[in-house]
């Protein structure tokens, strides 16, 4: 499990803990740092395998994604506080994470690069990551679909095989289906 913990100088920074079958705790008494990074960190997703957390982080002017990996020894895999999933101008925010086949992640993430106040516009990014964190899609993520919306809407994803990823969400009347091979 994964928390927003303000234990240092009332600093939100995300701190874990790993539980077995019996409820017994794995990791440190009151968890192990995962991120505290001068900033705000939230909305944290998380899956097991390791643990790999995502989390919306507004260490920038506006909140960014960002990702950690820690192992079942407690150990953090990739770079101190995180590595980067998509700092691009604008808000991102309400991150998603999925695992899927090969030791591979996706993350979407509702994301306003391009939203210049003209149109209210939800638009929807992802980026698929190796078990090492590198990248394996496009720096900041790939454009996955629009819909102008009252609430984001992000989506529900499902791994069906290592090759392709389903995305699924409404816009508060229909609800879609995307897969993306």
């Amino acid at each position: 499990m994964v928390w927003v913990d303000l234990r240092i100088d009332s600093q939100w920074s995300l701190y874990g803990q790993r539980i077995d079958k019996s409820g017994k705790q794995m990791w440190p008494n009151n968890g192990v740092e995962i991120c505290r990074a001068t900033a705000i960190q939230g909305t944290p997703r998380v899956i097991k395998g390791g643990v790999v957390v995502v989390s919306q982080d507004d260490r920038d002017v506006f909140p960014d994604i960002y990702a950690q990996c820690i192992n079942a020894d407690d150990t953090p895999q990739w770079k101190a506080n995180g590595i980067p999933i998509c700092t691009a101008g604008g808000h991102q925010t309400r991150p998603m994470l999925q695992s899927g086949g090969n030791m591979e992640f996706f993350v979407a993430w509702v994301d306003y690069r391009q939203d210049y106040g003209i149109e209210s516009k939800t638009d929807v990014y992802g980026q698929q990551l190796r078990s090492d964190g590198t990248a394996l899609w496009e720096e900041n993520g790939i454009h996955l679909y629009t819909t102008v919306a009252n609430v984001p809407q992000v989506p529900m994803i499902v791994m069906g095989t290592p090759d392709v990823i389903s995305l699924i969400w409404s816009d508060g009347q229909d609800v879609y289906m995307r897969r993306i091979p």
